[in-house]
């Protein structure tokens, strides 16, 4: 089972109209690349080209029969490193569609909310994640206002 964030990227962002959607596995059919590499994809392997100039082909396996695989490296993926400066405030998930397949690089500066938020983003600095003994740590992440937000795949912890 994939989670809900997962499968609504999968199924609008990464997939062409036509194609079949799966609820339990993500099997992206279309490639976008600025949205793979918002969510943190490094390497792409496909039968198909892929033409950016943030991917770089890194190698080709052509079978004596059959179709050519290609592995392809993105560049600059985000590895923990989000750290976007602007709120955008949306009606609804249709906007933020809109919005994303206009301009697919905004994942990369933009925090997306349903409502107004009164504060001010700034960058990351010496964004990391420690891994130690039973746990991790979150060092600072992003300053609003006062408060520090540090950020996991499963949780927000305000410091």
């Amino acid at each position: 089972m994939i989670s809900a964030p997962l499968a609504f990227f999968v199924r609008h962002l990464l997939s062409g109209d036509g194609d079949q959607k799966e609820l339990h596995f993500a099997l992206p059919t279309a490639i976008n690349v600025d949205v793979l590499r918002s969510m943190g994809v490094r390497f792409i392997v496909t039968d198909v080209a892929v033409a950016s100039d943030r991917a770089t082909l890194r190698e080709t396996i052509a079978p004596k029969e059959g179709v050519a695989i290609g592995l392809y490296e993105l560049s600059d993926p985000n590895l923990g490193t989000y750290s976007p400066t602007t709120l955008t405030t949306l009606a609804s998930t249709g906007d933020f569609l809109l919005q994303v397949k206009r301009v697919p690089n905004l994942l990369e500066t933009h925090a997306f909310v349903s409502g107004a938020v009164d504060a001010r983003l700034v960058p990351a600095r010496n964004a990391r994640l420690i891994f130690e003994k039973r746990g991790c740590t979150f060092p600072r992440i992003a300053t609003v206002g006062r408060r520090s937000f540090c950020r996991s795949s499963s949780q927000t912890a305000i410091v």
